[in-house]
């Protein structure tokens, strides 16, 4: 065995047992730089992190990467793209970024949306400790510390729906076009964490439970989707008018425009609320869009803009 085999299979074995130990983030940093080799990508470093954390069964036991489980979106192959042009045009649907920002008032300082490892690491340089709402957990389990986390919004509604959009101060649009690469899923932070899996076999079942593509039967939409940002966006529009289909038979369109633009009454701020619920339950309840690189905030976008108060 070289030295370089021994050296990864030690790194491997501190970033799991750390896990195991449920040590800060600042901890798992040294173990990572050294196991990505310094391409410190966010796909490389979720690869690694996966590839470390599950451990394999001996011999030809299978491994476990949630890259793997993505499968990429194919637009020109979708025959609802007609439906989805009309959509778009009909209701704004964009991706946004929220925060609560780092000051009292007023809006964010930062011009730029950074990755929780970012953030990290540049904050471990300066001996502070970590923020964000990353946690070692997610690094652990996931290992998508490298991404910028966005989602998608009816009108003013997101469609990841809890306090960390909902509540948030602030949000900035990203526009959907600029973005080259992203992933989109269901946060995994409740289907994964309490089950504690420890092994590839474990991980792998538990994907398989509740987005395996083959559940998915004729769907073009995958439960766990890569493309740009305009066809991750088309894609989110397909799995939901593909459920609206399912369930409302030829008029499945204009319901589906109807939920996205009309208002709930006696609630503020409600427009489009419908459709991003419903979007909202073919994810699992909260959509995520992880972006593999830092965000200028305003690049062909807006800025910072106060949140509208709104409604679970």
């Amino acid at each position: 065995m070289n030295t370089d085999t021994q050296s990864a299979m030690s790194d491997n074995r501190y970033f799991r047992t750390s896990c195991y130990r449920q040590v800060g983030t600042t901890n798992l940093i040294p173990a990572l730089e050294s196991m990505t080799r310094g391409n410190v990508s966010a796909w490389k470093l979720m690869d690694v992190s996966n590839a470390a954390y599950y451990t394999r069964a001996p011999f030809f036991g299978s491994s476990f990467s949630f890259s793997k489980n993505i499968a990429s979106y194919n637009a020109a192959k979708d025959p609802l793209s007609p439906d989805i042009d009309r959509l778009l045009r009909e209701v704004p649907i964009t991706i946004r970024h929220y925060t609560n920002g780092d000051k009292p008032s007023g809006p964010p300082s930062f011009a730029w949306v950074l990755s929780n490892w970012d953030l990290t690491v540049n904050r471990a340089r300066e001996n502070l400790p970590p923020i964000g709402v990353t946690n070692s957990n997610c690094w652990c389990y996931f290992g998508n510390q490298h991404f910028v986390f966005s989602t998608i919004a009816v009108h003013d509604q997101p469609t990841y729906r809890s306090a960390l959009s909902i509540k948030s101060k602030w949000y900035t649009v990203i526009p959907a076009s600029n973005i080259v690469d992203c992933w989109c899923s269901p946060d995994f932070y409740l289907h994964f964490v309490p089950q504690k899996p420890r092994t590839a076999d474990q991980a792998n079942d538990l994907i398989s439970q509740k987005w395996a593509t083959t559940d998915l039967a004729g769907r073009v939409t995958p439960p766990l989707l890569r493309a740009s940002g305009t066809n991750a966006r088309r894609a989110i529009i397909s799995a939901v008018l593909t459920d609206y289909k399912v369930k409302y038979g030829g008029s499945y369109l204009t319901k589906a425009i109807s939920d996205g633009n009309s208002l709930i009454q006696g609630e503020s701020n409600s427009a489009g609320k419908v459709l991003a619920v419903n979007i909202s339950k073919h994810f699992s309840g909260k959509l995520e869009i992880k972006i593999p690189v830092p965000w200028p905030v305003g690049r062909a976008g807006n800025g910072w803009l106060p949140n509208p108060k709104m409604q679970f």
